[in-house]
C-alpha cells in the first residue's frame, strides 16, 4: 500500500517533491458505513471526526445499550479505514456503524436508517 500511496502522491505532484499530507489540501469527507472502527489505531482516530451507531445489545440485565461507533465490532470497518487513511491522507472520517446480527450479517433496518439519515443531512 505505501508504493501505491507514493506513486498516487507523485502523479498528482509530478514536479513537486512535497508529501501529500503538506499540501494544504481541504481533507474531503467520506462516510463509512459498516460495523464500526477501531479508534485507537493513531492513523484512524486523527482522521474520525464523529459517527453514529445503529448497534444496539442487550447487556448482562438486559437493558438495551448501543454500542459506540469508534469501537469495532469486527475488523472490517477498521480495515477499509486504514486503507482510506493510506490512500487519502488528506480525509474527514464518519462513521455509521450498522446493527449486525450474530452472524455478522448487517441488519437491514440499521442500513435504511443510516442512509435515510444521509439523505436528510445532504439535502437540509
Amino acid at each position: 500500500m505505501e508504493r501505491f500511496t507514493s506513486w498516487l502522491g507523485n502523479y498528482i505532484y509530478p514536479d513537486d517533491q512535497t508529501e501529500i499530507s503538506d499540501t494544504g489540501i481541504t481533507p474531503i469527507k467520506i462516510a463509512l458505513i459498516d460495523d464500526g472502527v477501531d479508534g485507537t489505531i493513531d492513523l484512524i482516530s486523527e482522521k474520525l471526526k464523529t459517527g453514529i451507531s445503529f448497534h444496539k445489545i442487550l447487556d448482562d440485565l438486559k437493558r438495551s445499550r448501543v454500542l459506540s461507533y469508534c469501537s469495532a465490532g469486527g475488523s472490517h470497518g477498521t480495515t477499509l479505514a486504514t486503507l482510506i487513511c493510506q490512500v487519502c491522507p488528506e480525509v474527514n472520517l464518519y462513521v455509521a456503524r450498522l446493527q449486525c446480527d450474530h452472524g455478522r450479517r448487517i441488519m437491514i433496518d440499521s442500513a435504511i436508517r443510516v442512509f435515510s439519515l444521509a439523505f436528510f443531512l445532504y439535502y437540509n
